[in-house]
């Protein structure tokens, strides 16, 4: 049995948005048609031990099936989640 009623957000969730539909829509379209510039952009935001200069490698071949996503860079997942937001957000 499957449910398909959709609940559309209410007009306060959606102010409280980080971005609008429309802005989505752009990225996702960005995200799409160019990857692997979009998803350097992304990488930009994140602090990196080494940068990655591989950002998508995939293959579907049947002897070679992998998908690798910033492959050679190197980052530290406790310096994104905690260590730079300390001088801003240290006392939350």
């Amino acid at each position: 049995m499957t449910d398909d009623t959709i609940h559309a957000a209410s007009a306060e969730f959606c102010a409280k948005a980080n971005i609008s539909t429309a802005e989505y829509e752009r990225l996702y379209q960005e995200s799409v048609e160019q990857p692997e510039a979009f998803w350097r952009k992304i990488a930009e935001r994140v602090d990196w031990i080494r940068f990655p200069t591989k950002i998508k490698d995939t293959s579907f071949a049947p002897d070679d099936v992998h998908i690798r996503w910033f492959e050679d860079g190197q980052l530290n997942l406790s310096v994104n989640c905690l260590d730079r937001h300390l001088a801003t957000r240290g006392d939350k």
